[in-house]
């Protein structure tokens, strides 16, 4: 069975400098939809997945936590198999196929621009 894709995971796209606010903010309006925080280009590379699950264990139950590994499949593999539902991967479409077939295996989404 497929797994979400981006067009059909509802989401509120923010950057993680706006968290907090926007947390807040959907807090109040009871129809909002799920937030997804998107990290800068490329941090998963630069800060590592250690650093994504200290975000992730900071916003849980108020927001999921995008792992944007750029172009790195071992990265978003890994990230993957460590349990992120939302993986950024802009790389090659030589690794796409088998990237997401394992995303939807793990009932994750992989994007393969920012939102």
């Amino acid at each position: 069975m497929p797994g979400p894709t981006p067009e059909t995971a509802p989401r509120r796209f923010v950057p993680f400098r706006d968290a907090d606010e926007a947390i807040e903010a959907a807090r109040a309006w009871t129809g909002s939809p799920p937030l997804l925080l998107i990290p800068p280009a490329g941090a998963a590379g630069q800060w590592g997945l250690g650093w994504h699950h200290a975000l992730k264990a900071r916003f849980a139950g108020d927001a999921d936590i995008a792992v944007d590994c750029d172009g790195d499949p071992a990265l978003a593999r890994e990230a993957l198999r460590q349990g992120f539902a939302h993986v950024i991967f802009t790389g090659g479409d030589a690794f796409e196929p088998e990237l997401a077939d394992f995303a939807a295996r793990q009932g994750a989404v992989l994007y393969r621009r920012r939102p």
